[in-house]
């Protein structure tokens, strides 16, 4: 019994230092986007660029993978952003700059969109709610792009 505490305690102590140093205390990602711009439009569709900032808040660099979202008006969602298949190096403690995310809007739900925010004059921005995938880990997260 004595032997099995002589080894376990030092590989415990070894994982737990190990663990409080690397993952036990990570910040989530936080996205930033820039005012929507317009790229096009065609078959019923009118697509959208954005630019995305990313800040790490971590005291290590983090590689992005993967973006999935849905953007809405007045909680109705009107269109999915997907980006996945990436490795864009995030350094420690900066921001980094991921550009032209597309964002494609089928043309009847924009004019359905449109007419409500000309009769309530409420809506002011883009919501896009989903997840950031960055080194295996998933971070949530809600944000608006100004329409205006």
């Amino acid at each position: 019994m004595k032997s099995l505490l002589k080894v376990a305690l030092p590989i415990a102590l070894l994982l737990g230092v190990g663990f409080f140093l690397t993952g036990s205390r990570l910040k989530r990602l936080v996205p930033y986007f820039k005012k929507a711009k317009y790229k096009s439009f065609s078959l019923g569709k009118i697509r959208f660029t954005v630019d995305m900032l990313l800040e790490n808040p971590n005291r290590r660099a983090m590689k992005f993978n993967e973006l999935f979202a849905n953007v809405s008006i007045n909680g109705t969602t009107i269109s999915r952003i997907q980006v996945y298949n990436k490795s864009i190096s995030i350094a420690p403690l900066s921001t980094t700059l991921i550009p032209n995310i597309e964002i494609a809007i089928e043309t009847l739900s924009l004019t359905n969109q449109i007419l409500n925010i000309i009769r309530n004059r409420a809506a002011s921005s883009l919501q896009i709610a989903g997840t950031i995938k960055a080194d295996g880990l998933t971070f949530p997260f809600n944000s608006d792009i100004p329409l205006r």
